[in-house]
């Protein structure tokens, strides 16, 4: 894009290749900036701490352990 924008100075450029590098180069500077600048955003967002002993933690662990549980009921109970 920057290339086409700046078509009409091309003419002028003594070292294409380098002149192509460093196009690149600032462009993936600035996608980066900004993708840094959109992880920074995520930072101030609010995030709820639930205490481990609270009802809903409790609701939730529960809700998640007997999805794992399931499948091993199934196999026989083997002792060492």
């Amino acid at each position: 894009m920057s290339l086409w924008q700046n078509r009409h100075t091309l003419a002028k450029i003594e070292n294409f290749e380098a002149y192509v590098f460093t196009v690149a180069r600032n462009r993936a500077l600035y996608y980066i900036k900004k993708k840094k600048a959109d992880l920074l955003d995520f930072d101030h967002t609010a995030i709820e701490i639930v205490p481990e002993n609270s009802p809903e933690s409790l609701v939730i662990n529960s809700e998640l352990k007997t999805p794992l549980k399931m499948p091993l009921m199934i196999f026989p109970n083997v002792a060492g």
